[in-house]
């Protein structure tokens, strides 16, 4: 149940870091399942924020210098990466839930160094 928390952290508002760390501090030496998965869970939220805020960044500038017309593009854009970005950590619940190691894409093997 912990492993699923820690993946579904995303759904919490500020929880979604903060949680897989706890999680992770708690069972890291107790469940090493459990651990494995707390670990995905923050590399990988930790990378959507900081992916995140650089391309609100990037949207903000290109819906500013085009005096507003980016945000037809930025706004849809925006949308779409942030489904995107879920999918991976309703699939490593899924995994979780039939006992299944999983490692998000990209992020996986920084996790797996922690």
């Amino acid at each position: 149940l912990l492993a699923i928390i820690a993946h579904l952290g995303y759904f919490s508002g500020v929880g979604f870091l903060i949680a897989p760390a706890i999680i992770w501090f708690l069972k890291k030496d107790s469940s090493p399942f459990v651990a494995h998965h707390a670990k995905q869970a923050m590399v990988w939220q930790g990378a959507n924020l900081v992916f995140g805020t650089l391309f609100c960044l990037g949207g903000f500038v290109l819906t500013f210098v085009t005096a507003g017309l980016g945000a037809l593009l930025f706004v849809p854009a925006c949308f779409l990466l942030g489904l995107l970005l879920f999918i991976p950590s309703i699939l490593a619940s899924i995994k979780v839930f039939g006992d299944q190691e999983y490692s998000y894409p990209v992020t996986g093997a920084y996790a797996e160094k922690l």
